[in-house]
């Protein structure tokens, strides 16, 4: 009889990361069908119910950013894309600018970062915005290659992805290009994808692609490695790809037919390192507690009374953590408990099943 591993944040230990000369962590990514008992792990968790309004109909969320007590979802509807704007209880505010062609609108944004008092959003250009939805100027043209940009050291950073070209571009508010920061250690290209991220912790900050099997910082005016996976008993995707660029249909030949590790998401804060990856289409997660270096992998994070998986799908400030349920689903899987829970069960009970998604927001506990 299988048995629900039920374990505690203090007791987290299976493997130690090591430090490298060049002092790069080593995180250990372990094969593994484990569950974690969500409960163990989080507090402060709260469904929140997204309305739906004719103005406020969400397609697939890109992004999702808390700033000052309100929540800022990057939506995207067949090609179209757009920021809409929620409270904490879910209410909706409104769509974050206008959209279209002519002065002052925004065609489809890519991603968006605050400072201050303002947003700014990156389309083919960079936006000022109030934060009471006041369009301020058009800083400059920036029509680059890249998924995600923010602000660090009074600069614009737009990250390129997995490009050996132009893996990092600063830019100044006037929009002059301050620097470009390349890979030195990659030799081929593969480019930006959806789950690229800039994470910014304290003073420091990361660039993260799934497709690489490092995580890189800028030092000295220099990438460098600042956390570098370990595979144990199975490939990484870096493994597989091929040394020198193929064309697209060769190379995802050779992706379908290879067994190996790739990984998916990525969050860190002060307190810890948490990311998802998928092996042979099986999820492995790995939860790293950085004061000391202590890492555990697992399939998933289990509320063994509801029965769902509370993985989470995006980090949204630097503490506050996020899991996407979509209402059909949770209505039409009948091995989920709704009545687990009073809240989520009334949500579910009183929508459509083409409502607006729901929201579980939560942090982890602190280790002790």
């Amino acid at each position: 009889m299988k048995k629900t591993i039920i374990i505690c944040f203090a007791a987290l230990i299976v493997v130690s990361c090591t430090v490298k000369k060049e002092d790069v962590k080593v995180i250990e990514i372990n094969k593994s069908t484990k569950v974690l008992n969500a409960q163990a792990l989080i507090h402060s968790g709260r469904f929140i119910k997204l309305e739906t309004t004719n103005e406020s109909l969400i397609g697939e969320i890109i992004e999702i950013k808390l700033y000052k007590k309100l929540l800022y979802i990057l939506e995207q509807t067949g090609s179209l894309s757009r920021i809409l704007v929620f409270d904490l209880s879910g209410n909706f505010k409104y769509e974050l600018g206008s959209y279209g062609r002519g002065p002052e609108e925004i065609q489809n944004p890519r991603s968006f970062c605050f400072k201050d008092s303002s947003v700014f959003i990156w389309d083919k250009n960079i936006h000022q915005l109030s934060l009471n939805n006041q369009y301020i100027q058009k800083l400059f043209e920036c029509f680059v290659g890249g998924t995600t940009f923010d602000i660090w050291d009074n600069q614009f950073i737009i990250f390129h992805g997995a490009s050996k070209n132009a893996f990092v571009s600063l830019y100044d508010f006037q929009g002059n290009l301050k620097n470009k920061l390349k890979v030195t250690d990659m030799n081929y290209e593969i480019g930006p994808s959806e789950e690229d991220a800039i994470i910014k912790t304290g003073e420091s900050i990361a660039f993260y692609s799934p497709m690489l099997d490092v995580i890189y910082t800028i030092k000295e005016n220099k990438l460098v490695p600042l956390y570098k996976f370990r595979y144990n008993n199975m490939q990484s995707i870096s493994h597989v790809m091929p040394k020198e660029e193929v064309n697209p249909y060769e190379l995802l030949e050779l992706l379908n037919s290879s067994s190996y590790c790739r990984n998916n998401k990525y969050f860190e804060n002060n307190n810890l390192i948490f990311f998802t990856s998928d092996y042979n289409q099986k999820n492995i997660s790995t939860l790293l507690l950085k004061d000391r270096w202590e890492s555990i992998s697992f399939a998933s994070m289990y509320n063994k009374n509801l029965k769902i998986d509370m993985t989470p799908d995006f980090m949204i400030d630097d503490k506050t953590f996020c899991k996407v349920f979509n209402i059909y689903e949770l209505s039409k899987n009948k091995k989920i408990n709704l009545k687990a829970n009073h809240q989520l069960h009334s949500f579910v009970e009183n929508s459509n099943i083409d409502d607006n998604p729901i929201l579980f927001t939560y942090n982890f506990k602190k280790n002790k």
